[in-house]
């Protein structure tokens, strides 16, 4: 989940706005409204880099300082923010701070798609980080094609599983439309031989207990991938609930 604070006075503008974004996108979760910097103080010390806060530049005024400040103090666990205002230059102040500044306060939509675009690219970088992660267990090869494509793969599988059923006419050929490949062969090559050079490399009592086999040889790409998955899904049950 994403969290959501949104510092804004029109409390009948943000009630029209949260439906609206709400019904939209149910991976977020609203933790705070306020209507002024004092009152959302507490709510900015718990949001972090996948969280997002919708301020109204025309409402913050003369605290643009003050939150700068409180941003700066967040480092790496600054949160997306959208800045929405009748006038731009409001948010100058703020612009190397925000994902993006929406000049009408009245166009939901394009509000309720920036926020969807954040959460999309919050999801895709928190898989990436957990399955880069999860492969550090083993001696692999992270410059080659095949590491890219284990990473970019999983990421699909987390959202599709099915594309596991059938390595090559699923997960194989939908990484090869992505990369406007002619043929899924390419992509197939390069994970194989990638997971081939990583087990082999890799103490195998490392390969023993992650994938519960007796020899080396019984780890297939099926077999590798789909472990790293489950674990996967493990931890990000973990992490979002802690």
């Amino acid at each position: 989940m994403n969290r959501l604070a949104i510092l804004e006075n029109d409390l009948e503008f943000t009630r029209k706005l949260l439906n609206n974004i709400m019904s939209k996108n149910k991976k977020l979760q609203t933790i705070n409204i306020s209507v002024n910097l004092e009152e959302i103080k507490e709510t900015l010390d718990l949001l972090g880099k996948r969280d997002i806060l919708l301020l109204d530049a025309d409402t913050l005024a003369n605290d643009i300082d003050e939150l700068i400040s409180i941003l700066d103090k967040k480092e790496k666990d600054t949160p997306y923010v959208v800045c929405i205002t009748n006038d731009i230059k409001r948010c100058e102040q703020l612009k190397d701070y925000t994902y993006d500044i929406i000049k009408n306060t009245n166009s939901f939509i394009k509000i309720a798609n920036v926020i969807n675009q954040i959460t999309y690219l919050a999801d895709q970088q928190f898989y990436e980080r957990l399955i880069k992660e999860e492969l550090n267990n083993f001696e692999m090869n992270i410059t080659t094609f095949g590491y890219d494509y284990i990473v970019e793969g999983i990421i699909l599988l987390l959202e599709d599983d099915k594309l596991i059923k059938n390595l090559q006419n699923g997960l194989y050929q939908t990484l090869a439309t992505k990369h406007d490949l002619p043929r899924n062969y390419n992509i197939k090559w390069a994970v194989e031989k990638c997971i081939k050079a990583t087990v082999r490399y890799t103490n195998f009592e490392i390969i023993k207990e992650y994938f519960h086999v007796e020899t080396a040889e019984k780890v297939t790409p099926k077999l590798f991938i789909s472990m790293l998955v489950e674990n996967i899904k493990n931890r990000i049950v973990q992490e979002l609930e802690a």
